[in-house]
């Protein structure tokens, strides 16, 4: 081989290191995406379930108003404190923190065992809203509204990173319409 040919084959092989090492940067930011989205889903998930258990187990009028009817009707548009949260609950390295004159707000934190930093970070939203139902009578689907006293639509919105300002975040809606337990 000539060392022109030695140059050309280095230049062909650096051009083609150097465009599969511009790829890593969007590998790396679409893999943390993906993860933050699947610890998104976690969070969201289990915490519908946690509130929907409580609100379902309330015994009477009064358990339920405290409960289901405390929710406010609306998604929470307050700034999110920057202290004053009480710690909620925590299992398995997620810890749930909550605020907000309603409880509405709840701050998310996930490590790992030992680990000084957050792995995941969200603000969660709660809400409720009414429970529409259709039906198929006498030939034609009608709709109707059950009353608070007997369901809530629970809504919870999921936004992550907590460090970055509210409208700069990713976000998820999760729903669960909650019927009461018959007495």
């Amino acid at each position: 081989f000539s060392l022109i040919e030695v140059v050309l084959a280095l230049v062909v092989i650096t051009f083609g290191l150097i465009s599969v090492l511009a790829l890593l940067p969007a590998n790396l930011r679409a893999t943390r995406d993906s993860v933050a989205d699947t610890h998104s889903s976690q969070v969201g998930e289990h915490l519908i379930q946690v509130l929907s258990t409580a609100i379902e187990d309330a015994p009477d009028d009064a358990t339920w108003a405290a409960k289901a009817l405390a929710l406010p009707t609306t998604k929470p548009d307050a700034a999110e404190p920057g202290e004053g949260w009480t710690r909620w609950l925590s299992q398995e390295g997620v810890t749930y923190w909550r605020a907000g004159d309603d409880q509405q707000l709840v701050r998310v934190d996930m490590r790992r065992a030992g680990a000084d930093y957050s792995e995941f970070s969200a603000i969660c939203r709660i809400w409720r809203q009414p429970v529409t139902i259709s039906s198929y009578e006498d030939g034609a689907w009608s709709t109707r509204t059950l009353p608070d006293s007997v369901a809530i639509g629970l809504q919870v919105e999921v936004s992550w990173p907590a460090q970055a300002p509210y409208s700069g975040r990713q976000k998820s809606l999760f729903a669960l319409n909650v019927f009461r337990k018959a007495s």
